[in-house]
């Protein structure tokens, strides 16, 4: 999916954990820059139960910061890789008008994931693309509470202008239970960030 992204653009990451992923997402989708955004923080479990990303299991997170800076070192050092610790909703606000396309993979609880598509949106600049990791409802089975289908199916509700575009597994290191989304505005010009992901995503599809 983030391969249909047009190159050059201005990205960010909401949620990178050690940064496995930023790696692959960056030399796929080829912006021209990229926010990494996480707090690198613990939490206690009644604010984010997810088991992958649990201190207790997976490690201190400033060694997930850590991993992240040397997979991205020499992009970091160019300037083409910019790293946030902070939380999701801060550093977007920041980030105001700012971006092309967003990918979300972080706090999966409902209002979590309303409020970062929210800001997401409000992150992006002209005709741009909102993605995510987790489309799925859950609780339990070894991944800790995820409603991230059900609150990005409220979102859309309450923001009519935009659309599911593209519902896709997501490659390593994601299994492929777990699927990725991406949201665009249905008004959205051909030429833009959105209409040219639009028309790439209808090529790859299964005719």
């Amino acid at each position: 999916m983030m391969a249909c992204l047009p190159p050059g653009c201005v990205g960010a990451e909401v949620g990178v954990f050690k940064g496995v992923f930023s790696r692959r997402l960056y030399d796929i989708a080829r912006p021209e820059t990229l926010y990494l955004i996480d707090a690198w923080d613990r939490f206690p479990r009644s604010m984010y139960d997810d088991p992958t990303c649990d201190p207790d299991s997976q490690g201190d997170p400033v060694g997930w910061l850590n991993n992240t800076m040397h997979l991205m070192a020499p992009e970091i050092a160019s300037g083409r890789v910019r790293i946030a610790r902070s939380g999701s909703v801060p550093a977007l606000a920041t980030l105001r008008g700012q971006l092309d396309w967003v990918y979300i993979d972080a706090n999966h609880r409902f209002g979590m994931v309303v409020a970062d598509y929210e800001y997401a949106s409000h992150a992006l600049r002209g005709y741009g693309v909102l993605a995510g990791h987790d489309y799925i409802d859950c609780v339990g089975q070894g991944r800790g509470t995820m409603q991230g289908r059900m609150a990005i199916d409220a979102w859309l509700a309450a923001n009519p202008l935009w659309e599911r575009c593209a519902i896709v597994d997501t490659t390593y290191p994601h299994p492929p239970e777990l699927p990725s989304v991406a949201l665009i505005r249905r008004d959205a010009p051909a030429d833009s960030v959105a209409g040219r992901f639009r028309a790439a995503v209808a090529e790859r599809k299964p005719r």
